[in-house]
């Protein structure tokens, strides 16, 4: 009778871990990887971009895997474990790589969410579109400087005659609408969406070498204007924040395209701010005036100084 009870309660036993085990599955999700380049009007498959993570809420997903890089179709499969009986909804973010090599030149797509419910995806296959940096770049100008402001438009082209090469230089009257912008918050945070955009555009493989086709040296020396007219606009609402009336008659606060401009700026701010009693806010700009005097201003390496206007915003 124990013998029977026993073989009874392993039979419940075996039963229930098999149950759990069918309960226990992984669900399928599929990205198809695509890339915008400049004067396109479609997406095309992007090739080996990956790997791609996949979040619930701020920690990876355990067991949660997209082990391959995207293949010449631009597809990537990825499988996530999940409860077939679970009808709660589970919501998985999909975050996509942005650090590698291959992806210099290249805005990287925002993070999006999928559902699972009883291993059902929804959506089953997420698209992860990314743009050519100089087309965002185009496309943000156009919008926010010139069609807006009468001063003309680009045509996505992928022309070097954009007006938005053309039209920045190292006394853009642009200058005073940055400058007029930098004074919100709102204004701050397109500003430094803009150094984002024209940083990313820099970093393009083809504006690396040493030899550049005159449109490739155009659009290059475009960029590094862009990179600081943002910085410079940036630095003047600072400056006009933290020192007196009397400090700031004695520096140009003025946004500027112009590199040696700036230079002297950084110099000649570096030097009020570490003058007399400061304020706790004056000695924090003191730090950043002094980081951005030792980071690159324009070009690729330039993202560092991003981690400091970062925090104007």
């Amino acid at each position: 009778m124990k013998v029977n009870r026993v073989a009874a309660l392993s039979g419940v036993v075996i039963a229930m871990c098999g149950s759990a085990a069918a309960q226990q599955k992984t669900a399928t999700l599929r990205i198809s990887v695509e890339k915008l380049a400049y004067g396109e009007a479609a997406p095309k498959p992007f090739q080996g971009v990956g790997v791609f993570d996949l979040f619930r809420g701020a920690s990876r997903l355990d067991g949660a895997k997209c082990p391959d890089r995207s293949g010449p179709s631009g597809q990537v499969v990825c499988t996530i474990p999940c409860n077939a009986n679970d009808a709660t909804a589970m919501v998985v973010r999909v975050k996509p790589p942005s650090d590698q090599d291959g992806l210099a030149g290249w805005v990287t797509p925002s993070v999006r969410d999928v559902e699972v419910v009883r291993c059902v995806v929804k959506p089953a296959t997420v698209a992860m579109t990314y743009e050519d940096a100089k087309m965002a770049l185009n496309k943000m100008l156009s919008k926010q400087y010139f069609a807006a402001g009468g001063v003309g438009s680009g045509s996505g082209s992928g022309s070097a005659e954009e007006i938005w090469i053309q039209q920045i230089s190292g006394n853009t009257p642009l200058a005073a609408v940055l400058g007029k912008q930098a004074t919100t918050a709102s204004g701050r945070k397109l500003i430094f969406e803009l150094h984002e955009l024209a940083t990313e555009a820099a970093s393009a493989p083809s504006l690396q070498s040493a030899n550049l086709s005159a449109e490739e040296k155009a659009l290059a020396e475009s960029l590094a204007r862009w990179q600081v007219l943002a910085k410079s606009a940036l630095l003047q609402a600072r400056l006009r924040q933290a020192l007196s009336a009397e400090q700031q008659g004695q520096i140009l606060l003025r946004p500027t395209a112009d590199l040696a401009q700036y230079r002297a700026i950084l110099e000649a701010a570096d030097v009020l701010l570490t003058q007399g009693n400061r304020s706790a806010s004056q000695m924090r700009l003191a730090d950043d005036v002094k980081a951005l005097r030792s980071t690159p201003t324009v070009g690729k390496d330039a993202a560092a100084a991003a981690n400091v206007i970062r925090a104007w915003n």
